[in-house]
């Protein structure tokens, strides 16, 4: 007893030195840290020195968190920094929670604690962000709600409030059973959000009666702009656009405005210019050294679609994805570009770039683009690819016999197999997402990250008269003119799936007599309105006049539909004649095939006596005449290089014509021992003015597609070759993709 006294003695007396020598080492370790970057290199070196020398002080952590942080760019990479900086913010709490705590209007008193304050800040954001990232929202929650509970008087980086708005407007679609923290409606998230924004100006009110005085009024007043950028973009997302202008407008008074968001709420509201000129402001405006979705990329590339122009987007984005490599915003700009892909007609190298985006595993870093939104881009250009791949097939083999040919039969059954299975994939995501109403059906909204095209990709088969409620009633209510005839569109899309042609085509023509049509921001609609007015016209003479009009406003459309497009071709165009001979080795064959089936029944059931042979007969003589007509078109195919390439021409899904309206084709081609050289050149019917020109090299394997390589140059695509398309990639779940 008397021993344990005598240590309880000399502890009491060193305490005080122990003490003293940990102030010291603090101090010294806050002197520091002064200078250094989180950035720089050895910063990480420092922290770890600052941890040795200091293990219960919160300095070393919050550097090696924060450096950790900056450099994260996986899943990996942000549970790393997490470990840190989850432990600086027990420390801080720990050791200077009166310090957090203390609120004060004295410049000296707020002076003594505003380091450790801002600190605070920093690591809560850090932290939040993290969370956030990797997609554990009820963490990033909790984070932010600690923080907030410590009232700050100035809070630096972070505003708890705001943040809380932005955690439940981001998780909107979640419910409690998700997150705990949330609703169970999107309507009710959003409503928190709301709820926090306005708490949030009351802090700030709040706030001002100690801070007035110690800071500039300016950067106190400032500080409502922050809650302005979050109301603005909660107003926009609920359609309430006069609400989101009146914000907007104080943001861009002021200069503090993000240039992306309000491109969002423009294109929101079908101003597609000034859209497109603020996301390009929003790329000059972006000195982030981040990895992360570049919303301005991908927005840009579906507006370059709209104005008809989908190899700018391709470049555009196949730029960003070379300098950005297999980092976050990877899978979205890969979107991005595979939907180019698929409107530059280029069918396969877009499932390709899709299924990588499938794929990948994208972290969703400071923005509302969630794995919600990005898994239903993925399935609707699985679906839309599956489609063009089976309209692609029916374009390059439009011959008379198709349909006697077992191939094509096959052929037939498995596309729409898998264009059924793809569309049932599609439909399922769309019917289970909550906000399909509000972002989905309306066509424009800040959230709606697929193009109008693929909106009725959607839709389209799944109750017409539904849906004609709903565009009717968005047509009549919705508070945007410009999109108008989106909506109209939409209507007679509906009314032609019905068969009601007459009000299909009344309301094509209004989309057509906008005023707007013409400009250069409306060719994807023009055209699909051109075409809707094609298949509803009820002469020959105005559906081809309207399938030329789509060709002039977007002519990679025309072989994806059901439209036939006239050509004339300049000078000889006798083909091969081969498609007829292989036509006749089918319709012979079949038929001995089936003279023999329908013998060999009829002896096995008694109908009629005949020797076997004579059952066999019919196939042996037609099996004989259809390898002469093999033969024959063997023997044709050996014709000129120009005789080949008019004969896979005329199998396409062309009408060739001498009608002289007809835009003129003229071609010129030469071989050499490795590939043949096609310089083409196709001018409007009187010649004056070329439509489309360039030279198409065909690599040795692939000469007998040569034809049809060039009949989809005239349409301006580019393909390189003919052949099997990459099978669509498996959408896998949430709780799948984590345990990949």
């Amino acid at each position: 007893m008397h021993r344990i006294k005598k240590n309880f003695l000399w502890i009491f007396f060193l305490l005080p030195l122990l003490v003293h020598g940990q102030s010291s080492v603090r101090v010294r370790i806050d002197e520091d840290r002064r200078y250094l970057d989180y950035t720089d290199e050895k910063t990480l070196e420092k922290a770890r020195g600052f941890i040795r020398e200091d293990s219960t002080f919160y300095i070393g952590y919050m550097y090696r968190g924060a450096f950790n942080y900056t450099r994260a760019n996986d899943e990996l990479g942000f549970r790393q920094d997490i470990v840190d900086l989850e432990k600086a913010m027990q420390l801080i709490e720990k050791d200077y929670d009166k310090q957090l705590r203390t609120r004060t209007s004295d410049i000296f008193t707020y002076m003594r604690v505003s380091s450790y304050q801002n600190d605070y800040c920093s690591i809560s954001f850090w932290l939040e962000s993290s969370y956030q990232n990797i997609g554990e929202p009820q963490k990033a929650f909790e984070t932010v709600i600690r923080f907030h509970n410590r009232n700050l008087q100035m809070e630096q980086g972070i505003e708890s409030c705001n943040s809380l708005a932005w955690i439940y407007h981001r998780n909107r679609m979640y419910t409690s059973k998700d997150f705990p923290f949330l609703k169970n409606t999107v309507k009710e998230n959003d409503s928190i959000a709301f709820k926090y924004l306005d708490s949030a100006l009351l802090k700030i009110k709040n706030d001002a009666e100690v801070n007035v005085g110690m800071f500039d009024a300016s950067y106190l007043n400032r500080q409502y702009l922050y809650t302005y950028h979050y109301k603005a973009i909660l107003f926009d997302y609920n359609l309430q656009m006069d609400s989101a202008q009146l914000y907007y407008d104080e943001l861009i008074r002021t200069g503090y405005y993000s240039s992306n968001n309000y491109a969002e709420f423009k294109m929101a509201m079908g101003d597609f210019p000034e859209a497109d000129n603020y996301f390009k402001e929003a790329e000059q405006r972006d000195g982030s050294r981040e990895k992360q979705t570049r919303e301005y990329f991908y927005m840009r590339g579906t507006l370059d679609e709209y104005r008809g122009h989908p190899e700018e987007a391709d470049s555009l984005l196949r730029k960003v994805l070379d300098e950005q490599g297999a980092s976050p915003g990877y899978g979205w700009h890969s979107i991005g570009l595979a939907r180019a892909l698929h409107y530059e007609g280029l069918t396969s190298e877009s499932q390709d770039r899709i299924n990588k985006a499938g794929n990948f595993d994208e972290l969703h870093i400071a923005t509302t683009w969630g794995q919600e939104q990005y898994d239903l881009a993925v399935a609707t250009l699985n679906y839309t690819n599956k489609l063009q791949f089976k309209q692609d097939y029916f374009f390059e083999n439009d011959d008379w016999w198709f349909w006697l040919n077992p191939v094509n039969w096959y052929k037939y059954a498995s596309y729409s197999f898998e264009v059924n299975d793809t569309k049932l994939i599609l439909g399922s995501m769309v019917a289970a997402d909550p906000e399909r109403d509000k972002v989905i059906y309306t066509l424009f909204s800040s959230e709606n990250l697929v193009n109008f095209d693929e909106v009725w990709n959607m839709i389209d088969g799944f109750g017409n008269k539904y849906f004609i409620d709903v565009y009717s009633k968005l047509l009549q209510d919705d508070k945007r003119p410009k999109l108008k005839k989106y909506f109209r569109y939409f209507l007679g899309k509906l009314y032609l799936s019905e068969g009601n042609k007459s009000e299909a085509k009344k309301y094509f023509g209004q989309v057509l007599d906008d005023p707007e049509i013409n400009d250069e921001y409306q060719k994807l609609l023009c055209a699909r309105a051109c075409e809707g007015m094609a298949l509803t016209s009820s002469t020959e003479t105005d559906k081809e006049f309207w399938t030329y009009k789509m060709y002039e406003s977007f002519p990679q459309l025309v072989p994806h539909s059901d439209l036939k497009m006239r050509f004339r071709i300049e000078g000889d165009t006798t083909g091969t004649g081969k498609g007829r001979w292989i036509a006749f080795a089918w319709i012979f064959g079949i038929l001995g095939v089936s003279i023999s089936l329908l013998l060999f029944r009829m002896k096995k059931f008694g109908n009629i006596k005949v020797r076997t042979v004579v059952v066999y007969l019919p196939v042996f003589g037609m099996g004989i005449l259809s390898v002469i007509f093999i033969g024959a078109a063997i023997n044709a195919g050996y014709g000129n290089t120009r005789q080949q390439i008019i004969e896979g021409l005329k199998n396409c899904n062309i009408n060739f014509t001498n009608d002289i309206n007809a835009p003129v084709i003229d071609f010129e081609s030469s071989d050499t021992k490795d590939a043949t050289e096609i310089e083409y050149t196709v001018r409007i019917a009187d010649g004056s003015t070329v439509i489309t020109k360039g030279v198409l090299r065909v690599p040795i394997d692939q000469i007998s597609d040569r034809g049809k390589l060039l009949a989809y140059r005239l349409f301006g695509i580019h393909k390189q070759q003919i052949g099997e398309e990459p099978n669509p990639v498996v959408i896998k779940k949430k709780d799948e993709k984590k345990k990949s």
